[in-house]
């Protein structure tokens, strides 16, 4: 090659490299394409101006006015603010457009500042709620935001942002909506989201230490009104909070199993919150947020946090939801607490070290549940055995034994107390007949609920099933009644159980000891009648003077002589159990409370 023609070259490159260079400085800033605008997707919006003309160009570096399409033409085009515009392409520079004439939609370029107002790096959110957009900021009714719709923020002008958010199909719009509805409903949260772990807690204020959300008079009817109360300790302070596989919480008052409602549902600051009934809805779903300071805000799923009415930390200050606003009428102290439990000051039923002999005795450990159950006897019930301390006590505790089959539910755990010594335990008893509400839990059948309480029983001679030895056996039960009203049916054979019958069953079906069968219907104290368990058998009859201590029980006993006493049914430790193997929480509320 020539010296000459190698520099005409060099000289041709240097050019081209100007060009590429000047080029460059034209090319749009593709980054700020919100939403990508392809496969016919395009945005309808209006211009930002309400008395000024936009220019159109020919080509994207708008150097030359005109209109581009099909058959370029060259003359001095322009949209009016009357027209709506469709948006193809987007960037920082130039938007390409197209506008109606009286010849049907030209096409063409305009200077993006003529309908963005701005270029945010915000990503894009999801709407929490409706909201009402505008042609120009604060003026000409444009549409609407829905609950849910993919949200970009273009910038703001005043009070108003302007956004795009679709419409359907392959369109949006470009709009202005009030920046407070903005802020509100799709602005991200500023919050870091908890978990907590599903517990009962006090609701503290911040405004003020031992003020507490309180359900007012301990009521326990839908509509019952919350507020701000000193706290005491009762169980209308307490609430279980409750976390849903959806991630939200119910927060369940302890006193009624009601939840905390926003009262008919209604969005908005200054809604009353009130105990209902659980129904799922938005209304009772809440979330917290950490403040960094060991206080939370709680925010319900209609997008308002827990809030004191006017931050006053009065009793009886109404509580209510709110904008979010931080101010410490919205700061919670949660405090883990227990359900409250009347206990003798100086008085125990079994003492201590009966209670720990027992539990030796019987090879129950020190961190079971069983052993926990033992220690009950000194407080729960107190108040209502009192007056039968030297008489005969039988107590069932529900979800401390061995268990049955999963499916079906829990066992109990059998003691009997007699003048202040537990003579009898056994750690194998089948279940307290309850109502599921989810019969496939019960074998098909909702068998009439056992709650908690303590109740009286005399001996009876019940009837066996001729299963059992090839003919029917009266043999020695308890009659249970509150009020004189009988409170506990068994099963038979042939039915469920028997309307007019109050007994428990000393006996049960063959094998209700082990983990791969089904319970009875009726409270198995002792496992299998006597041909199974002989020993259990005749050591609770014994236990509960149904005969003397030093008889020999050779067979199916009747009852001797009349004997009396309390039994008391408590389901304490059933709670996650029962939840665990798929009872509703109707059923937990009820039979675990």
């Amino acid at each position: 090659m020539k010296k000459k023609e190698w520099k005409t070259i060099k000289r041709l490159l240097g050019c081209f490299a100007i060009l590429i260079c000047t080029f460059a400085m034209y090319l749009p800033a593709q980054a700020t394409i919100i939403p990508r605008l392809e496969n016919g997707k395009y945005i309808k919006t209006y211009l930002l101006s309400t008395w000024k003309n936009a220019y159109v160009y020919t080509r994207s570096d708008l150097s030359t006015r005109g209109v581009s399409g099909p058959v370029e033409r060259r003359y001095n085009a322009s949209i009016y603010p009357s027209d709506e515009i469709y948006v193809y392409k987007m960037t920082s520079r130039y938007c390409y457009v197209s506008y109606p004439t009286s010849r049907g939609r030209n096409y063409g370029y305009i200077r993006s500042t003529d309908i963005i107002s701005g270029f945010p790096d915000d990503k894009p959110q999801n709407s929490r709620g409706s909201m009402t957009t505008y042609k120009r900021a604060g003026s000409g009714r444009y549409g609407s935001i829905s609950n849910g719709d993919r949200v970009y923020k273009r910038g703001e002008s005043g009070s108003y942002t302007q956004v795009i958010y679709p419409i359907g199909g392959n369109r949006f719009k470009m709009g202005w909506v009030a920046t407070s509805d903005y802020n509100r409903y799709v602005k991200k949260e500023e919050l870091t989201e908890v978990n907590l772990s599903s517990s009962m807690y006090n609701f503290e204020s911040a405004l003020k230490g031992g003020m507490v959300m309180d359900v007012a008079g301990g009521g326990t009817g839908n509509g019952t009104n919350i507020m701000l109360w000193q706290s005491h300790g009762d169980n209308n302070q307490k609430f279980w909070a409750t976390r849903l596989n959806s991630g939200w919480y119910r927060i369940k008052d302890v006193n009624s199993c009601k939840v905390l409602d926003v009262a008919g549902g209604q969005r908005g600051s200054g809604v009353n919150v009130q105990l209902y009934q659980w129904n799922g809805s938005d209304a009772q779903l809440w979330k917290f947020y950490k403040d960094g300071n060991n206080y939370y805000y709680i925010k319900n799923k209609l997008g308002y946090y827990l809030d004191v009415s006017g931050g006053v930390s009065d009793n009886g200050t109404n509580i209510q939801v709110y904008e979010l606003n931080k101010s410490g009428a919205q700061k919670w102290y949660l405090k883990k607490t227990s359900r409250y439990t009347p206990v003798a000051p100086v008085y125990n039923l079994v003492s201590q070290s009966e209670i720990d002999s027992a539990a030796s005795r019987y090879g129950i450990s020190s961190g079971s549940n069983a052993y926990k159950a033992l220690n009950l006897i000194n407080s729960k019930y107190y108040s209502q055995l009192k007056n039968n301390e030297n008489g005969t006590n039988v107590f069932l505790f529900e979800g401390v034994g061995a268990s049955s089959n999963a499916s079906s539910r829990m066992n109990a755990m059998c003691v009997v107390v007699k003048n202040k010594k537990i003579v009898y335990i056994n750690k194998y008893s089948s279940t307290i007949p309850d109502n599921p509400f989810t019969p496939r839990l019960n074998g098909g059948t909702a068998v009439p609920t056992m709650l908690p309480g303590v109740y009286n029983f005399t001996t009876t001679n019940h009837q066996a099933s001729k299963s059992v030895t090839r003919r029917y056996i009266p043999y020695a039960a308890l009659h249970i009644s509150s009020g004189g009203t009988n409170v506990l049916r068994h099963n038979s054979v042939n039915s469920w159980y028997y309307s007019n019958s109050g007994a428990i069953n000393v006996h049960g079906r063959s094998g209700a000891r082990t983990n791969n069968s089904a319970n009875s219907a009726g409270c198995i104290l002792v496992g299998d009648i006597f041909s199974n368990y002989p020993s259990e058998y005749s050591n609770f009859i014994k236990a509960v003077d149904i005969v003397s201590s030093g008889t020999y029980v050779s067979k199916a006993t009747r009852y001797s002589y009349y004997r009396t006493g309390k039994i008391v049914i408590d389901r304490s430790y059933a709670r996650d159990y029962l939840r665990n193997v798929g009872y509703s929480s109707g059923a937990v509320d009820i039979l675990a409370r």
